[in-house]
């Protein structure tokens, strides 16, 4: 199974056509486990990808950090 590395990211902007996203800077950290906007920007992603108003989240917040720090970028306007 793979596992992913962080890499220490503190902050993370997205470029698209002279837009940027997101709008609020993520501002995480995950070597002093400031991750609460990235975690939610990724529990978030599955109420609005699947349409759905509560979900539970497959990644708890210490499987996120240390195993699978996915990152969502919402784009939508």
């Amino acid at each position: 199974m793979s596992h992913f590395d962080h890499c220490k990211i503190k902050n993370l902007k997205v470029n698209l056509n002279s837009e940027v996203f997101p709008y609020k800077d993520f501002q995480g950290d995950f070597t002093k486990n400031k991750m609460a906007t990235l975690y939610r920007a990724y529990v978030e992603f599955q109420k609005s990808y699947y349409g759905h108003d509560e979900v539970t989240p497959l990644l708890n917040r210490s499987d996120f950090k240390n195993l699978y720090p996915i990152i969502d970028v919402d784009m939508t306007i």
